[in-house]
């Protein structure tokens, strides 16, 4: 790598389109969840992030509290790129790409130990996550593992 000793800082003004109603979506997520990880059940909520099952920006992407998932930072990036997958049946699975993976005591128990793991759900049933959600992305998740 050939690494510079700075890097020039460089700006850019761009137009965006913001999901205004993700806050709502996030903090609606969190609470049914306890303000815990649906995996770890780590309870430090500026940790947790509302993961979509199906993303809002896909058509069929729902923005219902039953599409989202309470996450620790690192388990929402790694479900997002498939790294883990979840089963209709709410288990949760870990990738064959992190499963050959050596690396140390935070790899391991973050990520490779979850295997076979159950999610904490919501207390009440209609929060749950809907399973036809959870099965189009365990199969994408299946396609690419």
């Amino acid at each position: 790598y050939n690494i510079p000793d700075t890097i020039e800082k460089q700006y850019l003004v761009r137009e965006s389109k913001a999901r205004v109603h993700q806050a709502q979506f996030r903090e609606a997520v969190i609470n049914v969840y306890r303000e815990r990880c649906a995996i770890s059940g780590l309870p430090v909520k500026t940790l947790l992030e509302a993961a979509h099952i199906i993303p809002d920006a896909e058509e069929r992407g729902e923005t219902t509290v039953n599409n989202g998932l309470s996450l620790s930072r690192i388990h929402h990036k790694a479900y997002d790129a498939n790294l883990i997958g979840i089963t209709p049946d709410y288990e949760v699975k870990v990738g064959d790409r992190l499963k050959e993976i050596s690396d140390g005591p935070m790899l391991e128990v973050a990520l490779q130990d979850i295997h076979g793991k159950r999610l904490i759900l919501p207390q009440e049933q209609k929060y749950c996550p809907k399973r036809e959600l959870l099965e189009v992305r365990f199969n994408e998740f299946l396609s690419e593992n």
